[in-house]
């Protein structure tokens, strides 16, 4: 018997299987690009630095850390860099963090000043002065007059610091130069005494004047400076300690060189330093400079 044969291509009922065709392979890797992608982002913690929930990532290190770690993150969170790092790895799946208010920091406050005792001691500190002020020339026929700063002592005020501020005042462009007088600071004899008291004694070196423990006076040679009112200075200049300290200054010694009380010139024109302005203005502004005055 003969071998049988192989079917034959192209008869009816039969056919060759034909061969199917590959797999595309490009969903695959798609799909395996976003699971890696998911996968990184749990690891990170959170969306890519600079995506839609950065701003997320950040509020919930902020939540979790300290303060100081919110501080960090508020300084991050212009990049995004690293922001994430602090998150927990479940930042991504929960719900929208709330965005909550960053800390500030608080600057310490200021010290109280030293409350000014209304009586003190009764004896004073003279102010040391390094050389002899009195070598300066009398320039341009300027009428000269010396004074030394003293301060009473058990006050809360340096006695070098003091000085220091009423040289500054006295030895100023917009001062009594302007009026033809030179005021020279010394350590020893003097024209004037230029002296910083508690309440108690202001009232008792200006006697017979009333001084009521709140004003200061000129008396004789002595220039009292009412220490109350260097501590807290005048409704009259508000907050502006500074100004109100120049004006006592230059107001006092302006009765010592022999000025007298003024009015004043006009509504709103700058007060004349000799105006009463520690108890009014009399409609002018504030002025503690002769200069200025009109």
């Amino acid at each position: 018997m003969g071998r049988a044969s192989s079917p034959v291509a192209g008869r009816p009922g039969r056919h060759r299987a034909e061969p199917a065709p590959a797999p595309s392979r490009r969903p695959l890797l798609v799909l395996s690009a976003i699971t890696a992608a998911l996968a990184v982002g749990m690891v990170v913690g959170g969306p890519v630095a600079g995506g839609p929930g950065t701003t997320q990532a950040l509020d919930a290190a902020g939540e979790q850390g300290s303060g100081s770690a919110q501080l960090e993150a508020s300084a991050d969170s212009g990049t995004g860099s690293g922001a994430g790092s602090g998150a927990g790895s479940g930042a991504g799946s929960g719900p929208a963090m709330t965005v909550l208010p960053g800390r500030t920091l608080e600057r310490e406050p200021e010290p109280e000043p030293a409350p000014v005792p209304e009586s003190a001691s009764g004896t004073f500190a003279i102010a040391e002065v390094s050389g002899s002020s009195r070598a300066r020339p009398d320039d341009a026929g300027l009428r000269l007059t010396s004074y030394r700063v003293e301060v009473e002592e058990g006050l809360p005020f340096d006695t070098g610091a003091v000085a220091e501020e009423v040289e500054s005042i006295l030895s100023d462009e917009r001062g009594w130069i302007t009026r033809g007088h030179l005021l020279v600071r010394e350590a020893g004899d003097a024209d004037l005494r230029i002296l910083l008291a508690s309440p108690t004694t202001a009232d008792r070196l200006c006697a017979p004047l009333l001084t009521r423990g709140r004003l200061s006076c000129r008396n004789g040679q002595n220039v009292v400076l009412n220490a109350w009112r260097w501590q807290n200075g005048a409704e009259t200049y508000g907050e502006d300690l500074e100004g109100y300290r120049q004006y006592l200054v230059n107001h006092e010694t302006g009765h010592a060189l022999g000025y007298g009380h003024l009015g004043c010139p006009e509504a709103g024109a700058p007060a004349p330093v000799m105006v009463q302005q520690t108890k009014t203005l009399l409609g002018c502004a504030p002025n503690p400079w002769p200069a200025l005055e009109r």
